[in-house]
C-alpha cells in the first residue's frame, strides 16, 4: 500500500535537517541568525497530484543593524593610577561600544555629583582625560 507524502517546501541556506510541510498553501520559516551580507535563498516545492514541483529564488540583503536612537552604549572606565597619590597625575580612559555603529559624541566624567571633566570619543569609541585635580579619598 503506498502512503501519499504531503507536499513539502525545502529551504536552502538553512540547516533546517528537512523540509517544511505546506499549511493552507503556504511554507513559512522564520529565521533570526543571517549575518550581515546578501543571501541567495530559494524555496523548492516538491509537487503533488496536481501541481509539479517547481522552485523560486531571491536575494535577501540583511545590513548591519544600526542602534535606534534612546539606546544605550556600554561604557568602561580606567585609571592609569589607582590608587593614586594627591596631586599625582591621572589618566582616566573611557571606551564606548555598542552593536553596529561606533559610538560617538562625549562622555562626562563624574566623581559622585562633581564634574571631573569631559572626554569626546574618537572614531574607535575611545577618549582619555587627564586630571591632577582629585582631592585624597575614595572617588566614585
Amino acid at each position: 500500500m503506498l502512503h501519499a507524502v504531503p507536499p513539502q517546501v525545502a529551504f536552502s541556506e538553512f540547516a533546517l535537517g528537512g523540509s517544511v510541510p505546506l499549511a493552507s498553501g503556504a511554507a513559512a520559516i522564520n529565521v533570526a541568525t543571517l549575518t550581515a551580507s546578501t543571501h541567495s535563498i530559494s524555496a523548492q516545492y516538491s509537487g503533488d497530484s496536481n501541481y509539479t514541483s517547481a522552485t523560486a529564488a531571491l536575494s535577501q540583503v540583511v545590513n548591519q543593524a544600526t542602534p535606534g536612537q534612546g539606546d544605550v552604549a556600554p561604557v568602561t572606565i580606567a585609571s592609569s593610577n589607582n590608587p593614586s597619590s594627591y596631586g599625582q597625575s591621572v589618566t582616566l580612559s573611557v571606551t564606548a561600544t555598542g552593536p553596529g555603529a561606533t559610538p560617538s559624541g562625549t562622555v562626562t566624567v563624574m566623581d559622585g555629583s562633581t564634574t571631573v571633566g569631559t572626554i569626546t570619543l574618537d572614531a574607535a569609541g575611545k577618549g582619555a582625560l587627564n586630571t591632577s585635580a582629585l582631592t585624597a579619598g575614595n572617588h566614585n
